[in-house]
């Protein structure tokens, strides 16, 4: 009976087929292979994300975005602290915009203003920054959603002035998204195209 017992362990288990060992040993070396892989696009995705503009407010579609969501983390404050003009964010439009925009939708758009600096806007709807137009409010939106222009006064410390390249951006022009506090803020732009 022993002879026998040796003989089937020797044979590498002669009741179970071949294609179901190769079969298992396939799912097990791809479930091993699997969990490095996944663990990685956990980690990516919890630091960095895409965005896509559909829209025509910037002339690129798509953006590499470095999240900075946690602003626990010294190195994530001192990317949002130091965001300065031209710098490209992402961020969620808000409670605002809802009449056009569900609040979580994201926007990426460019950093115009900043702390300290002074948003005036004169009778023709012209936005100004310290003195300098920096584009025109319209009235009402493609849709005939009239439109409210920004407030003015000197922008706080903790929010940014955002705008689009083109002339129908939604953005920090209109009180509906205003200037954008750093609590709305995804992440900065790293790449694009």
């Amino acid at each position: 009976m022993m002879g026998n017992d040796v003989a089937t362990m020797a044979e590498g288990r002669p009741d179970v087929p071949m294609r179901v060992r190769v079969l298992r040993a396939a799912l097990v070396t791809a479930v091993l292979l699997a969990w490095p892989v996944h663990a990685l696009v956990g980690a990516i995705s919890d630091r960095y994300m895409f965005a896509l503009n559909l829209t025509e407010s910037l002339p690129e579609r798509v953006f590499w975005v470095e999240r900075v969501e946690d602003q626990g983390d010294p190195a994530m404050r001192s990317i949002i602290e130091d965001l300065g003009f031209g710098d490209r964010i992402a961020f969620f439009v808000g409670e605002g915009a809802r009449d056009h925009y569900r609040p979580e939708t994201v926007f990426v758009k460019e950093v115009r203003g900043v702390a300290g600096q002074k948003v005036t806007v004169d009778e023709g709807r012209i936005v100004h920054i310290d003195g300098q137009p920096v584009a025109t409010a319209k009235p009402e939106s493609r849709m005939g959603i009239p439109l409210d222009v920004a407030e003015e006064g000197v922008i706080p410390n903790g929010k940014v002035f955002v705008m689009g390249s083109h002339e129908d951006s939604y953005d920090s022009r209109y009180a509906d998204v205003g200037l954008v506090d750093y609590s709305r803020l995804i992440g900065t732009v790293r790449f694009q195209f």
